[in-house]
């Protein structure tokens, strides 16, 4: 999901029509790039931690606010987000991370996993063939080599 999708997520535990997070059916339902809806499946640890999180703010000053995504004093934006992922990174010693390199990382993981590309492109939305490719491509040799060492035709005389 992209920073400004994942930034706009709006939660409510009391009205459901107000809430683009659904613990129980795992899903978020985001704006996309162009405006599109797109409802994304979300991870049994993803929607459990979600679950936890949204326990905390219930004394932060805007929790009455509809967003997810609570900074100190507002919400937090895409910026924001982007750089709370820097900063833990950082805490992990991993002081380049930034959110585009989980973006890239999720299809290497995906496909890398067995994962088809037709359902990455769906959960992706992308409409385009060349957007697998792009940001696939990183770690497409290393994938292909994987494929190699466990189909080898060589290996099977």
């Amino acid at each position: 999901m992209r920073l400004e999708g994942m930034s706009g997520l709006r939660y409510s535990s009391d009205d459901p029509d107000d809430s683009d997070v659904d613990l129980k059916s795992r899903v978020a339902r985001i704006i996309a790039k162009g405006g599109r809806e797109l409802v994304l499946p979300i991870g049994a640890k993803t929607a459990r931690n979600i679950d936890r999180y949204i326990r905390v703010p219930a004394a932060h000053p805007r929790a009455a606010d509809p967003w997810l995504w609570l900074g100190k004093r507002r919400r937090l934006t895409a910026s924001g987000i982007y750089q709370m992922v820097k900063d833990r990174g950082d805490a992990i010693g991993l002081p380049d991370l930034h959110p585009l390199q989980l973006r890239h990382t999720c299809p290497h993981d995906w496909l890398a996993s067995g994962g088809s590309e037709g359902d990455l492109m769906r959960h992706a939305g992308w409409k385009s063939r060349a957007m697998l490719t792009r940001y696939a491509a990183s770690a497409a040799d290393e994938r292909a080599r994987d494929a190699h060492r466990r189909l080898s035709p060589g290996d099977r005389f």
